[in-house]
């Protein structure tokens, strides 16, 4: 990976999207085996001048959210806000204790979300499976 971005870092790139979920399923305050650095830590020195830094991976929390926010230029969240579309809004009022983490399929229907992706999640052996959303259970 480190390879790939150095390259990617030379042919000039806007940002950097660390995402290490899926297959690799890592934290991103996780490092490599036997690193001191966490993955976070390591893409961050790589881009240092050249271009910011966005994590993905494994943030589904407030804590994690801004725990990202300090090892990067800024994170995204998506399955945070699927189970919770207020969750960064209740971050910034200082609600963190209101976030809601789990969902329902019964609550996920009744979201303005696209039929595909709740159809997509009403599978257990496609987005449940290597991009699962707590609470959901067949």
């Amino acid at each position: 990976m480190v390879e790939q971005t150095k390259a990617a870092i030379a042919i000039g790139i806007d940002y950097l999207n660390v995402s290490l979920s899926g297959g690799l399923n890592y934290h991103f305050n996780e490092g490599p085996k036997g690193s001191k650095q966490t993955f976070a830590e390591i893409f961050h020195n790589l881009t240092a001048g050249h271009c910011p830094v966005f994590i993905g991976a494994h943030v589904h929390t407030a804590d994690d959210a801004l725990a990202a926010v300090t090892v990067a230029d800024g994170t995204y969240i998506g399955r945070a806000l699927l189970i919770d579309p207020d969750f960064t809004q209740k971050i910034k009022e200082g609600r963190s204790q209101d976030i809601i983490t789990t969902i329902t399929h019964q609550e996920m229907s009744h979201r303005d979300l696209p039929a595909g992706l709740i159809e997509n999640y009403a599978h257990p052996d496609r987005f449940q499976k290597g991009i699962p959303l707590p609470g959901l259970t067949f």
